[in-house]
């Protein structure tokens, strides 16, 4: 059984995990796009034509970009 003290450090641990992953993540893919033009370039087609198309970016359009998709993960 967990005290209040430990739920509370292992919520803790577990946020703070989730955060770096994703901004270790998002900081990788940002420095390989960063030194890979083409990638760069065949991305942003992907994202004007999602805007173009939906208007914005938004949960469901994002799920429709299969390029991003594969860059992120």
């Amino acid at each position: 059984i967990l005290d209040e003290k430990l739920l509370a450090a292992n919520t803790f641990i577990f946020f703070i995990a989730g955060f770096e992953t994703t901004a270790t993540t998002l900081t990788f893919c940002l420095f390989e796009l960063s030194q890979n033009q083409e990638i760069q370039d065949k991305l942003r087609k992907e994202v004007q034509a999602t805007v173009e198309r939906h208007g914005a970016i938004n949960y469901e359009s994002t799920r429709e970009m299969e390029y991003l998709d594969r860059v992120i993960a």
